[in-house]
């Protein structure tokens, strides 16, 4: 047997990837792993068609397409979970997106997180059993998240165009300028065509961009 001593320059990258992770899951988060590959009909509920990196021989039309982000694999997770009875889903995914942008090919990488179905667990007792996710749910856990970074001049605003994807929707941005991410409500019509009864929130953020921006300095005062 050998072993091999040093370092690489992706270790950091691997530590910083695992930190998040864990902080996810601490929120109460399960992790799923999507398809890089999806179908050019997912992919156009998140991203215009002409920013789409199309498979030039797709071995099936399900798969003819790399995903502009992560947020249709999820849905299927979601589909899948409910069908089986799960009716408390709340994942988050970490993967890479890809995109054409004036015919440059773009690659980043991301965080997303979805939710729906009950708050509590179906064993939980009390006044909020039956209570189901909502926005103040996912708003919370995103503000939670960034939290641990360090971010300052967060900003949410309203999209300046209607989106495909929410029903309402709130762009996260840095200094009020930079978007981060975004989150907000599915569509109804959306939820259906996957087969999801109770409301479903979402939430993407370029990692790439938060991990660059992240402020590890903490400052403290006294009472």
């Amino acid at each position: 047997p050998r072993g091999a001593i040093g370092s690489n320059p992706f270790d950091r990258v691997h530590d910083q990837i695992a930190e998040a992770r864990r902080l996810l899951a601490g929120l109460g988060l399960n992790e799923a792993q999507g398809q890089t590959l999806i179908s050019e009909a997912a992919a156009l509920l998140a991203a215009p068609p002409t920013s789409l990196v199309l498979l030039a021989n797709p071995l099936s039309s399900d798969m003819n397409a790399l995903r502009p982000s992560l947020l249709p694999g999820l849905l299927d997770s979601l589909r899948h979970n409910l069908a089986r009875n799960n009716e408390a889903v709340a994942l988050f995914e970490i993967g890479r997106v890809f995109s054409q942008v004036n015919g440059q090919l773009k690659e980043e990488r991301r965080v997303a997180v979805a939710l729906t179905g009950r708050r509590q667990a179906p064993f939980w007792s009390g006044n909020e059993r039956g209570a189901t996710f909502d926005l103040c749910d996912l708003k919370g856990m995103v503000e939670e998240f960034l939290e641990h970074y360090g971010l300052r001049g967060l900003a949410y605003a309203k999209r300046s165009e209607a989106s495909g994807l929410f029903l309402e929707s709130a762009v996260i941005a840095l200094g009020g300028q930079q978007p981060l991410g975004e989150l907000g409500q599915l569509l109804p019509r959306l939820a259906k065509r996957y087969d999801l009864r109770d409301a479903v929130l979402l939430a993407e953020l370029d990692l790439d961009l938060l991990l660059a921006r992240r402020n590890t300095a903490k400052s403290f005062k006294p009472l």
